[in-house]
């Protein structure tokens, strides 16, 4: 699927949950600027990537890495504790609670 059309089943399978929308919507800016191994380093993704990791790995206290493949309608609860491997593959309609690791 497309960034947009990602974005918007994300955003509408978290309603409601203004943290839950803004950690996903973040997540699928983050992992669509992610760097290919084999391309030369692109300043703005390394910008998105340190915000990322910022506000919503530090700030929010979930660790989503921007690598994780996720498919469409993630919906996350109450944010806090949750740690997923960036080489987790997720599905789509999927729902994470509070204090999940995978």
């Amino acid at each position: 699927m497309s960034l947009i059309s990602d974005l918007r089943s994300d955003i509408g399978a978290n309603h409601g949950q203004l943290k839950g929308q803004f950690a996903v919507a973040f997540f699928r800016i983050a992992h669509a600027s992610r760097l290919p191994l084999n391309k030369p380093a692109n300043p703005l993704a390394l910008v998105v990537g340190v915000a990322y990791r910022l506000i919503v790995e530090w700030i929010l206290g979930i660790e989503i890495p921007w690598r994780t493949t996720i498919g469409s309608r993630l919906r996350l609860f109450h944010g806090v504790g949750i740690v997923i491997n960036d080489q987790t593959v997720i599905g789509n309609g999927v729902s994470i609670r509070q204090n999940v690791t995978i």
